[in-house]
């Protein structure tokens, strides 16, 4: 996308460059501060409503507003993920319930992002923009987010309750 909109191939990848710097910062700095403010939906929230700015700033295609774009993006790709290594211990109440979701996310998250690219390759390749890439990614935030509400706070849920023990089948 950075190259379409004409950086070339050194300044596009200063730019990814950019956002996986950002994004081992706060992989490290997120945790630490999650440890201190135990409320992880506001942090998630605040995180998630932002993304949509972020790719926007890509999509303007202005190259100042893609590197502070890039810087953007980096927190949440960095801190969302060490969220989302926390929440099974945070949202289960048993070993068993913490193993199984644990378990469901990274199978879920390989498939994920193993088809993801493909599919938005696939979709770029057919259309030879990034308009509908773009669409796609936002409704996923937007389901994102509403995932982000429904969980995030242990005193609300039990999903212990939807784990299947195996002397259970």
């Amino acid at each position: 996308m950075s190259v379409e909109n004409g950086m070339t191939m050194i300044q596009g990848g200063m730019l990814l460059s950019a956002v996986m710097s950002v994004q081992v910062i706060f992989n490290l700095l997120l945790p630490i501060m999650m440890e201190k403010y135990p409320g992880r939906r506001n942090g998630s929230i605040l995180s998630s409503w932002q993304e949509p700015l972020r790719h926007y700033l890509f999509w303007t295609g202005d190259h100042t507003l893609m590197w502070i774009g890039a810087f953007m993006m980096g927190i949440p790709l960095g801190g969302l993920y060490s969220a989302a290594l926390m929440l099974p211990l945070d949202e289960t109440l048993t070993a068993n319930g913490a193993n199984s979701w644990t378990a469901m996310m990274q199978t879920g998250g390989c498939i994920i992002g193993g088809l993801f690219p493909f599919v938005i390759g696939f979709i770029y390749d057919s259309t030879q923009n990034h308009n509908y890439t773009m669409i796609i990614l936002l409704v996923i935030y937007a389901l994102a987010f509403i995932l982000i509400t429904i969980i995030g706070n242990k005193k609300e849920n039990n999903f212990d309750k939807f784990i299947v023990e195996p002397s259970d089948i």
